[in-house]
């Protein structure tokens, strides 16, 4: 989204974006969601936002956090069902629907084994000690008082064919105004890109979670993480979900492809390859940084 030019400090540009709600750890809320609604629909972007496409996490917290707020008219429900299913959201600017989507995942941690068979995937990369010094780029450092502390940082060798193992750093000590370096070098198996997980605040190696992902440009190459994006966190997408706005491209025509014979049953399988295409992205927007509510099973 906004043009996915990765830099070299860990952000990807774009994120800057009036389109762009950073909730730096917070719970989503409609008070976000109207606030982002009238953001697109308002000059220059002219926008009419339809959808919200978020993770489960997301949606299941701005229901927990909307029911002590629901009011009914009298006779109240009946049947035994307690409270209510939030399906959308009514801003001052039309309806909302919410979303919720298994493929859209939270930041999640590296799996230990790796993935994809062993002899195919990319190799564990060499990761030297992560240092912290005060961020002299010409982009925002986001590590501030409340951040300051140790973390430790995983890192994980990708390719279309697998992941490696993740590579725990050392830890490393941060202050207010810092950004944390660390080189990168490739292990071999055609890497592609990396992914990059941070621990909590002074928390183990255990607490990693994924907070971005690099691609590979050089050996050794150095990465940097200024704090933009925070681990146990979560993405959500404002669409205008119109023909105007969203088309799908097709690359290549439907094909039926058979599939190998194994049983007295005739295999195909129908293919269809294309690609969506946002033709006005200043009419989309997106939340990041969505935190968890806590209550329930993260109180």
């Amino acid at each position: 989204a906004y043009g996915s030019t990765v830099l070299d400090d860990g952000a990807v540009s774009g994120y800057e974006s009036d389109n762009v709600i950073d909730l730096r750890g917070r719970p989503l809320t409609e008070d976000h969601i109207a606030d982002l609604t009238e953001r697109l629909i308002a000059e220059p972007n002219y926008g009419r936002s339809s959808d919200l496409w978020m993770p489960t996490g997301p949606v299941k917290d701005l229901s927990k956090i909307m029911y002590p707020k629901e009011r009914y008219d009298l006779p109240a429900p009946s049947g035994g069902m307690a409270v209510i299913a939030i399906k959308g959201i009514t801003t001052p600017f039309g309806d909302i629907r919410l979303q919720p989507d298994i493929f859209i995942p939270d930041s999640t941690t590296a799996v230990a084994g790796g993935v994809g068979r062993s002899s195919e995937r990319p190799n564990a990369p060499t990761v030297g000690a992560p240092a912290a010094a005060p961020y002299a780029g010409s982009y925002t450092a986001y590590f501030a008082a409340a951040d300051a502390g140790t973390y430790i940082y995983q890192i994980v060798a990708c390719s279309k064919l697998g992941k490696s193992a993740p590579v725990t750093s050392a830890a490393v000590t941060v202050a207010a105004g810092d950004s944390v370096s660390m080189a990168i070098t490739d292990g071999g198996g055609d890497t592609s890109y990396y992914e990059v997980y941070r621990s909590d605040l002074n928390g183990a190696a255990s607490t990693c979670r994924l907070i971005f992902k690099v691609p590979r440009a050089s050996s050794p190459q150095t990465v940097v993480d200024v704090n933009r994006f925070l681990p146990n966190c979560s993405k959500g997408y404002m669409l205008t979900q119109t023909s105007e706005v969203l088309k799908f491209k097709q690359l290549a025509p439907f094909t039926k492809i058979p599939l190998a014979t194994i049983d007295t049953s005739v295999r195909w399988a129908q293919v269809l390859f294309g690609a969506l295409q946002v033709m006005k992205p200043l009419q989309c927007g997106m939340f990041i940084n969505v935190g968890k509510l806590e209550t329930g099973a993260y109180a």
